[in-house]
């Protein structure tokens, strides 16, 4: 079992929130953000319907709630299609009873959305404990539910917007957990909500020293600029929570689930169990010329930016190979996901957002694996998102 993942003392032992409570405190942050938008019967149509896929939120990634799929599906297909189907039928009825079809369109593609990875992950990899080039493919029919939501109706909560996230992409996060936790036996995904203040220092001190980085060097370069913010009112308060919230719920925790929880926990089992990280490293050299692609086919400044970024994160993680060769998995696996992560974000148009979307990639993948959660690296990812808003800063290139 991997050392981000690791079930023993270090997670174990640590206080879980209850799914319960932190749902309804969820469900009270929707209300409230949501309520100038919608009226008191469209908010209480929502409520029940957060309040149960969030119990299903901070549940699925636990491990008793594992350990029971486990035991109830054993070897039974139907029984680990059960969840899925379900989910789906949540999402017509949120769509019925908002008084719309919700079998319109494309919709009925839904049920096999959410089914498709956990047919996969039972009747191609089994319980097989090695990790496979297969895997790969599991992840990415995980990722379909989540970037294929282009439907012809609206499953918002609350339904007229205003609120945290939808309760499709909130389901298909939930089907993606359960896929990879539950169908393909990983319990070390690490989607669960725990609390330390050894945690929380972590994720905090990460993100801090990645923006005052970003702010040494940014400045000086002429990369960012400090712009200045709206005067301190209730109304740009309750903007900021609603803006942390839709950030934390809508793009780093499903990023971070992807890009750590299941690419770069996969990628670090298989460099362990091959026990050759430097084929890794040498195969990573190809990163190099993806990177100067991106960088040279983007029409703006610095178009260097991401393959230097790239240059110094490879020679960083060598350095680490040869000083802590038993942890070389873990730096290499860290190297490839984050440079990726970050060539992810081409469509953004941005050099410097790439070359610096790839050092917070590491910066996440370091969170996650000194606090085995998710939650963690995704709440270090949303407060650099939300950092040039809250403080005033803006990217001049």
């Amino acid at each position: 079992m991997s050392a981000n993942g690791r079930w023993g003392n270090k997670i174990m032992d640590k206080r879980y929130l209850p799914p319960l409570w932190i749902s309804t405190v969820v469900t009270a942050a929707m209300i409230f953000i949501g309520w100038r938008k919608n009226a008191p019967a469209v908010l209480a149509l929502a409520t029940p319907f957060s309040l149960i896929v969030y119990v299903l939120y901070f549940s699925v990634g636990s491990h008793g709630f594992i350990q029971h799929v486990w035991q109830w599906c054993g070897k039974s297909l139907a029984r680990y299609l059960a969840l899925p189907l379900a989910l789906a039928m949540l999402q017509y009825l949120y769509v019925a009873f908002s008084g719309n079809n919700p079998l319109q369109a494309n919709s009925w593609q839904i049920p096999l959305l959410f089914c498709a990875p956990v047919v996969f992950y039972r009747l191609v990899t089994g319980d097989e404990a090695t990790i496979t080039w297969k895997d790969a493919i599991g992840v990415m029919l995980c990722v379909l539910p989540y970037v294929m939501h282009d439907y012809p109706f609206s499953s918002d909560l609350p339904l007229n917007g205003g609120g945290i996230e939808s309760l499709y992409l909130t389901l298909a996060m939930v089907a993606a957990v359960y896929a990879v936790a539950g169908a393909r036996r990983m319990p070390h995904v690490g989607f669960f909500l725990y609390y330390t203040t050894d945690a929380l220092k972590k994720s905090m001190s990460a993100w801090a020293l990645f923006f005052v980085i970003v702010l040494v060097v940014g400045i000086p370069g002429g990369l960012v600029k400090w712009v200045g913010h709206q005067p301190v009112t209730a109304s740009m308060l309750i903007s900021g929570f609603a803006l942390f919230l839709r950030t934390l719920f809508g793009t780093a925790l499903p990023e971070e689930l992807f890009f750590r929880g299941a690419f770069m926990n996969l990628l670090q089992q298989r460099i362990r169990q091959t026990g050759n990280w430097q084929r890794y490293m040498n195969g990573s050299l190809l990163l190099f010329p993806l990177a100067a692609t991106a960088g040279y086919t983007t029409h703006d400044k610095a178009q260097w930016f991401p393959l230097v970024c790239a240059m110094l994160l490879w020679g960083g993680t060598k350095i680490l190979n040869r000083r802590q060769p038993q942890q070389a998995s873990i730096y290499t696996s860290l190297l490839i996901v984050s440079t990726l992560f970050g060539l992810a974000h081409y469509h953004i148009h941005s050099t410097i957002f790439m070359g610096l979307a790839i050092i917070a990639g590491w910066t996440y993948g370091h969170v996650y694996q000194k606090t085995g959660s998710v939650f963690y690296s995704a709440l270090t990812h949303t407060m650099v998102n939300i950092s040039p808003a809250l403080f005033g800063f803006v990217l001049t290139k």
